[in-house]
């Protein structure tokens, strides 16, 4: 990752509280705090898919008992923050398989709306083995672990990575 322009102007800035006598401690914790509090990873398509979604993740979350972050986070992982034409088309936010009327050759489902993907994704989630020991936890990397070695994703790892990375941008916004 290139770092941006928050890096040069700190290091311009640690220069110069260093040849004024400020304490290296002082140095340090300034180091560690100026890169949280000035660089935001997110990118527009997904702070504009999270602001159409909130909601119907909020409400899924809440009859489910689902984080409402592991919902939207896989929903944006699955649906590239609902660009992918299976998302635009489908209404498939989850990549789950089923029957289409899509006119392209694809083996994910369609759906009325993007609340029926929403819902069938959550419904699949609460019918796994280990839902019933997760249901209201709010630990999502315990969730991201458990929905991963079900098979849902081609690869389990990467998947992982990113859903995390993901569910830590949502949680900034």
């Amino acid at each position: 990752m290139r770092p941006g322009p928050w890096f040069f102007h700190s290091c311009a800035l640690l220069k110069r509280l260093a040849y004024s006598g400020v304490f290296l401690s002082s140095v340090m914790c300034l180091m560690l705090a100026m890169p949280a509090c000035t660089y935001a990873r997110t990118d527009p398509f997904m702070e504009r898919y999270i602001r159409n979604h909130r909601d119907l993740a909020e409400a899924k979350s809440a009859q489910y008992s689902i984080p409402v972050e592991v919902i939207l986070g896989v929903a944006i992982v699955e649906s590239g923050s609902g660009m992918s034409r299976v998302a635009r088309e489908l209404n498939n936010h989850f990549g789950m398989t089923g029957k289409n009327r899509a006119s392209w050759k694809t083996r994910y489902g369609q759906y009325r709306t993007a609340s029926d993907s929403y819902d069938h994704f959550c419904r699949f989630i609460s019918n796994q083995a280990f839902y019933p020991k997760l249901r209201n936890g709010a630990d999502q990397s315990v969730w991201i672990r458990s929905i991963s070695r079900i098979g849902y994703s081609e690869k389990p790892l990467v998947w992982e990575k990113q859903l995390l990375r993901i569910i830590n941008d949502i949680e900034a916004i």
